[in-house]
Formats: structure tokens, C-alpha cells, sequence
């Protein structure tokens, strides 16, 4: 469908349901039509498939000029669904998807969902040409930066317009992303408790930048590196603090700490903020380790609560087969640093690269074992490496016969913690036993590092959100979502005190060193 009946209709943008980071991609999308003059809605995905059908009817009636829709790779089935139950519908207006899930392999994408266009790379002013063309009645086709479904085929319109200056990048319509499903983080941790978040934590995210000067084999490389500017983000962080009484921000991307001159702008400026707030950085371990000791005392100093790093593997052979860039030592040694200067550390092994075998897998499992004697309070994942489209773990499938074509690829996806593509010297029984002894020796490593009665009070916590989604469903079934204030005062009273006795119990507090 390349023309819409309702010109005037609204932009719908469908996002999956917010859980606990700010989503830029489509903030920005939304910011930059509403400078274009056009009116735009956000709507937000129900996370059960049973509840489509009721979802759908609400877009339908909304009347749109266009709905947008876009992910990451695991949102392409979900968004097939959709799309199929809106053309069951009698939709009368284009649809058009975006992200990750697309650029790579855009016409692909377009043949398993459905949906008439597809955005490649960067959307915030091909959706607005597009959205400009529909309204006038112009062919979608004549818009740069698309692929356009026709009767036999696709057509590709060439490279599209990108925000070259992050300066100029659209002001964000708050108003269309409920405060509640994003701004208070801690509540959301509850399922998963971790010392380094509080329950009462209003974390405020901060965009640092496009684009990556790495080439890591297991991500999609597509934007031009774009870093912004240290005082442009923290005037924003300012007004965000202070618009939504934020006690915390989230910088989400590596750009943010990309090199240590970028580090000491960062703490002179948060030193500047008119209240004091906790920080949590991404951060590599090279970078890290060209940062000295008296800058990360400055960090922590500043409120730097938490580092999140990415350490994938114990065994440097699969580091370097990653194309990493960073060693083991460098490893350990940040993490032992971090624990001395009092901050969080958290970090993701990767297991079933090219190539691995089982003694690369005993060599992360050993790392993980001298990261919890080194930073007793370190939070750890794993999952299995999968090469999604556009990776260099796509491209040694397709060119090993390990996969067909993208389509094999889409029927095997499962999730990140299952296989879809075994690219490893194991079976799949030796790779997810791998998995699986990581997992168990972590949480042993844990709760050794915490004792018995930590774990008692954690699980306490995770046991009490649960109920409290049962009782909400159950006392509250017409508004679950917004209990009575007495029933709220409760259940908040009652999960601050396990936080504080879990913190008691680990031997910190929120401004004490580790």
C-alpha cells in the first residue's frame, strides 16, 4: 500500500512495551515529525500476543496516516503478527518498519512481515520525507534512504539523509512516553535485585552518541560515529533532573566514556549539576585502563555508582577471534580497580563464538570465578553468541553453510540465551551445559560472597514483586495498574525495608565504599 486514506490522519508510532531504558529511537522519531508539523501518538505494544487483537482495533480507529513500527532483530515476529491481524482488519494506510531488524537485510524484512516500507539506517528524516510524501499524495518510492515493497518486487532509493550535527538532533516530546514506564528504574529491578539499584531510583537516560569505532563480530555496523558533546548532554541532564525529580543518570552508550579526556569533562561537569545524583557509565576495559587512579576516585567522588562493561570471554584466543581489542589482564585488573574505588561492576559473557571449545568455555568460567573473589558485589550474564544480520558472525554463517539465506535464520532465531546457530567446535548438548555450569557457578559465587541470609532476603524481594502483580490483578482487576494509595504506601514501605536490610546485610550502603 503506498498511499493512505486519512491525510490528515495522525502519525502512529508502535513501540514494544518500556521497561526500564528510555527509548531514544523512537523519542527522536517522534520529536522530529512534530517539528514537521505533523501530529504523532506513540503506542505501546502489549507484551502478551493475546492481547493484540484489542490492541489492533485501537489502531485501526485511530485513523493514522502512516504506522511506524521497528526493533531490534527479535521484535520482526511480533511485529509480523501484528501486521497481519491489521490487513485482517481492512487497514487503509501504509505501514512502514524500521532498526536494526531492518537495515541489514531490508528486503527480507519486508517479505516476513508484511509491511509496505522499510527505513534504512538512521529514520528521524526519511520517516518525515515520508510522512510529507504520503500526506501530498507523492509515491513513497521518490523518498531517498527506503525500500519500497511493488507487485513483483522491491525497490531500493538509495542511500537516505542522516542528522550529521547531534547538535540538531529534534527536541523530545516527553509527554508521549508515560514517566511511569520508564523513569523509575529501581522498581523495576525488583524481579532481578541487585545491590547497585535502589528501589526508589528515578534514573534519567542520557543519549551520548551514533555510531561505534569498533568492530566487534557479533554487532551490525551501520552510522557514522557521531560523538556529542559532554555539556550538551549534561545541560540536558540538567532539565531532566529537575523536570522529573531524577536522582540518577544512565549514560547508555560507550561514546559517553570513549577516551579519559571525555571522563575528566564528564566529572567537572557533574560536579557543576544543582544536585547531587548517581551515575551509571558503559565503559571498555581498554579505555577503562587509560584511566588512573586518581580520575576514578574522581568518578566515584562525583557519584559514579555503577560501570557496565562488556567482557565476553575468559579465553583471549576468542577475544581476539571477537575482535575485542582488549585482554584478559585488562580484565581483571579493571574489575579489581572498580571494587577498590567503591564502584558496581556489571558484565556480559558471551559463549558458542566461532570456533570455541570447551577449554575456551573453562577459561571464562574460570574469569568469572576470579571476578567474584575480585568484586564481591559484581553483577554477571551470559548468553550464546548469535549472528544476526549484518554481523560478522552472519557473514562466517552464511559463508560456512551454517545457514542458508536469512530466512533459515529467522526459522531457527529462539532467544539469546538458547542456539540458534551453533558456531562453535561443541555440540549443542556441550555448549548449553557450558551455559548452564556458568550460570550455576555464578549464582554459588554469589551467594557465597553474600551469605545465605542475602539470598533469603533477594529472593524475598523478587517473591514479594510477584505477588504483587497477582494481587494487583486480583483486588484491582478494572485499573491494576494504579492501586489505591493505601495498597501502594504498603507494598513500597515493605520492599524499601528489604532493600535496606539487604544492603545492611552485604556491608554497604548507597555512599559507601565497596
Amino acid at each position: 500500500m503506498h498511499s493512505t486514506t486519512h491525510k490528515n490522519g495522525p502519525v502512529l508510532l508502535i513501540s514494544h512495551e518500556l521497561s526500564y531504558t528510555f527509548p531514544f529511537s523512537y523519542a527522536y522519531l517522534a520529536g522530529a515529525l512534530k517539528e514537521a508539523g505533523f501530529v504523532v501518538e506513540v503506542l505501546f505494544r502489549p507484551g502478551l500476543q493475546a492481547d493484540f487483537p484489542k490492541f489492533v482495533k485501537e489502531i485501526l480507529a485511530r485513523k493514522p496516516l502512516m504506522v511506524g513500527l521497528g526493533n531490534l532483530y527479535p521484535e520482526l515476529l511480533p511485529i509480523k503478527r501484528l501486521i497481519e491481524l491489521m490487513d485482517t482488519g481492512g487497514r487503509d494506510f501504509p505501514i512502514v518498519i524500521g532498526g536494526q531488524m531492518v537495515s541489514p537485510t531490508p528486503e527480507f524484512a519486508l517479505q516476513i512481515t508484511g509491511a509496505d516500507m522499510g527505513v534504512i539506517g538512521e529514520g528521524e528524516l526519511t520517516m518525515t520525507n515520508l510522512a510529507r510524501a504520503l500526506r501530498d499524495g507523492k509515491d513513497p518510492a521518490s523518498v531517498s534512504g527506503m525500500v519500497v515493497r511493488n507487485e513483483l518486487n522491491f525497490i531500493n532509493t538509495g542511500p537516505g539523509e542522516y542528522i550529521k550535527d547531534l547538535t540538531e538532533l529534534p527536541e523530545i516530546p516527553f509527554e508521549l512516553f508515560p514517566e511511569e514506564q520508564w523513569l523509575q528504574v529501581g522498581k523495576v529491578f525488583v524481579n532481578n535485585p541487585q545491590p547497585q539499584w535502589r528501589y526508589d531510583d528515578r534514573v534519567i537516560s542520557i543519549h551520548g552518541g551514533r555510531g561505534c569505532p569498533f568492530r566487534c563480530n557479533f554487532c551490525y555496523h551501520h552510522s557514522r560515529i557521531r560523538y556529542r558533546r559532554i555539556e550538551d548532554m549534561m545541560q540536558e541532564a540538567q532539565e531532566w533532573l529537575k523536570r522529573f525529580d531524577g536522582n540518577m543518570l544512565m549514560f547508555s552508550d560507550d561514546l559517553v566514556l570513549a577516551t579519559p579526556k571525555r571522563a575528566e569533562k564528564l566529572v567537572e561537569l557533574v560536579s557543576g549539576l544543582d544536585r547531587k545524583v548517581d551515575y551509571r557509565i558503559t565503559c571498555r576495559f581498554d579505555v577503562l585502563s587509560k584511566i588512573d587512579d586518581h580520575l576514578l576516585r574522581e568518578m566515584k567522588r562525583t557519584g559514579l555508582r555503577i560501570m557496565a562493561l562488556g567482557i565476553e570471554s575468559g579465553s583471549q584466543r576468542i577475544l581476539d577471534i571477537m575482535d575485542k581489542r582488549i585482554t584478559v589482564d585488562q580484565i581483571r585488573d579493571g574489575v579489581r580497580r572498580l571494587a577498590e574505588n567503591g564502584i558496581f561492576a556489571s558484565g556480559n559473557f558471551m559463549f558458542g563464538q566461532i570456533s570455541e571449545t570447551r577449554e575456551d568455555g573453562d577459561a571464562s568460567i574460570a574469569l568469572m570465578q576470579d571476578l567474584c573473589k575480585l568484586h564481591k558485589h559484581i553483577q554477571l550474564s551470559s548468553t550464546i553468541a548469535t549472528p544476526f544480520p549484518g554481523s560478522g558472525l552472519c557473514d562466517y554463517a552464511l559463508e560456512k553453510g551454517l545457514i542458508k539465506d536469512q530466512q533459515d535464520l529467522f526459522d531457527r532465531f529462539n532467544s539469546f540465551v538458547d542456539i540458534s546457530v551453533n558456531l562453535s567446535d561443541m555440540s549443542d548438548e556441550e555448549l548449553l551445559d557450558l551455559k548452564r555450569q556458568f550460570d550455576t557457578g555464578y549464582r554459588e559465587a554469589r551467594t557465597n560472597s553474600s551469605g545465605a541470609m542475602t539470598a533469603m532476603v533477594e529472593n524475598s524481594i523478587r517473591r514479594l514483586g510477584g505477588l504483587d502483580m497477582k494481587l494487583r490483578r486480583r483486588l484491582f482487576s478494572d485499573h491494576p495498574e494504579t492501586p489505591p494509595s493505601w495498597y501502594s504506601n504498603t507494598y513500597d514501605l515493605a520492599q524499601r525495608t528489604l532493600g535496606k536490610l539487604q544492603l545492611s546485610l552485604r556491608g554497604i550502603s548507597r555512599f559507601e565504599t565497596i
